[in-house]
């Protein structure tokens, strides 16, 4: 017979004889401590009816009502002057828009001041925070909510380091902190005029060519145009002011002026982007005949694919049945190709060249806006200074004006001059030049001293 476990009877109240049971130890992966957004938030108080808060409101409505009446102020004040210049003569319209012109910078200026003051007062009555780059915007404030912790947080600003507990104030822009005012774009008073053909081998000087202006135009004096040069396509003239330049420029007058100077056309200065289109064919083949490739069909072929007229196009470079052609828009454009054989477009860029200046001053410079002393091209001593002939005729020790070496100036392994880097000439800083200068100093002194004593180990 099997053994079985004897049955005991089940105590009903077995829990009241035992110790309560101990609250249980915290694990590493509970938290403890306060939960963070628990936080009950304070009430808000109204501080309406205060006396201080309602010297604040009385405030504040009456830079209201002082913004509104300037505004309306200066509205009527441009109207005025819109006016004024509809209903000048013309040959006062001129004039009557330069003062507009200037009144309308003016009140511009005043405008935007009325705006920051208005968003600063709006704001400050929502209770929001004032934040400098909204107001100068003119968008409204952005209020930024954060869960409530046990310890408050740090949080960096554009402005600096700051604590976001409580909304933080600035004041609007003062006369002791103006707001800045954007660049006016300057006019280019420049002005060239294109020569007829055959006048360039026999051509007026600057001095008669202004005389020949002043005579077609009286309305302009000697002394308005006082810079006149030669160009390689005809003259150039720069006005004092641009009332001249504007009275140049007009078109009976500009028709007086090209009949007086015997010029074909006058332009303003205009930058141009040109492109350079590498192996474009020189005859376009055909069924029917071939076609010589010319600047008028290389111009309609260039809007047809860029939808911009070109103003200049030319060739150089021909190479076999191909050629480089050059061609200028007034504003960038995509690239593009030509008759679908050429290569693409690449924008074309003058490279500064990388020259010595000799005769001058022998170093690797601006030869138009040089000013240093004129040297030797062997010992780099001063002309002015120098005994005997000077440059190839010179009997001195040679030493080089860039790196103070043992060579000619303009040598060929001379540590001084400039690279290009990337297409940009990239010089040297005056800490390099003067350590390439110190060593190439001590190598020329020990050459000279190499040479002195061989010269007195002769008999």
């Amino acid at each position: 017979m099997a053994s079985q476990t004897p049955q005991r009877p089940t105590i009903a109240n077995v829990d009241a004889h035992t110790r309560e049971r101990s609250p249980p130890s915290p694990l590493p992966f509970q938290h403890i401590g306060t939960i963070q957004g628990t936080v009950p938030i304070p009430p808000v108080v109204n501080p309406a009816g205060t006396p201080a808060f309602q010297a604040v409101i009385t405030k504040l409505e009456q830079m209201e009502r002082e913004a509104t009446l300037r505004r309306v102020a200066l509205e009527g004040y441009a109207k005025a002057v819109e006016a004024f210049v509809r209903n000048s003569p013309d040959e006062q319209k001129k004039f009557a828009q330069e003062i507009q012109e200037g009144t309308l910078a003016y009140l511009n200026q005043h405008l935007l001041r009325d705006r920051c003051c208005k968003a600063t007062v709006q704001n400050f009555l929502r209770g929001g925070p004032q934040d400098p780059e909204h107001i100068n915007s003119g968008r409204g404030p952005v209020v930024k909510t954060r869960r409530l912790a046990k310890t408050r947080r740090l949080t960096k600003t554009k402005w600096g380091t700051r604590n976001h507990t409580g909304p933080q104030t600035v004041r609007p822009p003062t006369a002791g902190n103006p707001t800045p005012k954007s660049p006016r774009e300057r006019t280019d008073l420049r002005i060239y005029a294109r020569a007829e053909p055959g006048t360039l081998l026999v051509r007026d000087q600057p001095f008669l060519i202004r005389e020949a202006i002043t005579k077609a135009v009286p309305q302009i004096s000697a002394k308005d145009i006082p810079r006149l040069w030669a160009t390689p396509t005809g003259w150039a003239v720069k006005p004092n002011t641009k009332a001249v330049y504007d009275l140049i420029l007009k078109g009976s007058n500009a028709a007086l002026i090209c009949k007086a100077t015997r010029c074909t056309i006058l332009e303003r200065v205009e930058k141009w982007h040109t492109y350079r289109l590498a192996h474009t064919p020189n005859v376009l083949t055909g069924l029917l005949g071939n076609r010589l490739v010319t600047a008028d069909v290389v111009t309609e072929e260039a809007e047809i694919q860029t939808g911009v007229r070109p103003v200049n196009c030319h060739s150089a470079g021909t190479s076999g049945s191909t050629s480089v052609w050059f061609i200028s828009f007034k504003e960038e454009v995509r690239s593009f190709t030509l008759f679908g054989s050429s290569g693409h477009s690449k924008l074309s860029e003058k490279k500064k060249s990388i020259e010595l200046h000799n005769p001058g001053c022998q170093e690797y410079c601006n030869p138009l806006t040089c000013r240093a002393v004129r040297r030797c091209n062997n010992c780099g001593a001063a002309i002015s200074k120098h005994q005997g002939a000077s440059g190839a005729a010179c009997t001195a020790s040679p030493k080089c004006t860039g790196c103070h070496g043992p060579f000619p100036a303009g040598h060929k392994h001379c540590a001084a001059t400039p690279k290009r880097a990337d297409g940009k000439i990239v010089r040297l800083t005056a800490s390099q030049l003067g350590e390439i200068r110190r060593q190439q100093t001590a190598t020329r002194k020990a050459c000279e001293l190499a040479a002195k004593s061989q010269q007195e180990a002769r008999p």
